[in-house]
């Protein structure tokens, strides 16, 4: 069934601050990704038979799935930030964070800096959310991808690689992988190693993601043609480049186009 593209991007992102007591428990059935940081208490998180206690102080990445549930395990009940998004095709990165069980990322924040950097990029997601001016929806998830890549780097204890972020960068720009190899002073199996490591996907998958994105802007801010904007964005052809985004995106990039155009008309969404 074809989204809706007026309730995809009113209904896909949605952010908030939850307080719930001893014993509370509920089932999520929504498939979209989640992100909470633990501020009090302890939550049982449970999925396909598996659970896992998480406690305060803690960042947690659920990925998308059928159904998981929630039980308050401590006496002074439960509190945290969340937000829900879609994943697929929106994030460059991937977590790499410690997964207690499948489909669960977690990672204990130091007190310090980086727990408040973490506190203060939710309390940015939630001002974005409720005020959604111009431009709010690629910055919503250009701060979700800097969540993830900044707990990736917390949780292999060091700073990722410079040559990866220059990597990225050049990717971006059109730069081959085997140059972006080359120009790293590393072989392509360590490059790719070290590039999978930091990002959390391979470097062909972070370049059509990359494309992707910049493919949805054009859709919505430009006039060019679909076939303009594939040679732009680096696809062989129209068709591959159609073929492509709808596995992505579940819809043709001209429906999306046109989706997206009814929708800030209706809705005021840009």
């Amino acid at each position: 069934m074809l989204l809706n593209k007026t309730q995809l991007f009113l209904g896909e992102v949605n952010t908030g601050h939850i307080r719930e007591e001893y014993g509370k428990q509920w089932v999520c059935k929504y498939g979209l990704g989640d992100l909470l940081l633990c501020t009090r208490g302890t939550v049982r998180l449970s999925a396909n038979g598996q659970s896992a206690d998480i406690g305060p102080g803690t960042l947690v990445l659920v990925m998308p799935m059928p159904a998981f549930s929630f039980y308050i395990t401590s006496p002074e009940g439960w509190e945290a930030h969340w937000t829900h998004f879609k994943l697929d095709g929106h994030l460059e990165s991937r977590p790499t964070w410690p997964s207690p069980i499948p489909g669960f990322y977690s990672l204990k924040l130091s007190p310090g800096e980086n727990a408040q950097r973490f506190y203060d990029d939710f309390a940015e997601l939630a001002a974005l959310d409720n005020n959604r001016d111009p431009g709010w929806y690629r910055l919503f998830y250009g701060i979700l991808d800097v969540m993830i890549l900044r707990g990736n780097m917390l949780s292999s204890h060091q700073v990722m690689d410079q040559r990866m972020v220059a990597a990225g960068e050049m990717l971006k720009a059109g730069v081959s992988i085997a140059e972006c190899a080359r120009r790293s002073s590393m072989s392509r199996s360590s490059f790719f190693r070290s590039f999978q490591q930091a990002f959390g996907m391979p470097p062909r998958l972070f370049c059509e993601r990359a494309a992707f994105k910049r493919a949805c802007m054009l859709l919505q801010n430009s006039s060019k043609t679909i076939a303009e904007i594939a040679e732009e964005c680096g696809f062989s052809s129209s068709f591959y480049f159609s073929t492509r985004f709808r596995k992505f995106y579940g819809c043709s990039p001209r429906t999306f186009r046109k989706e997206f155009q009814n929708g800030k008309s209706t809705s005021q969404i840009q």
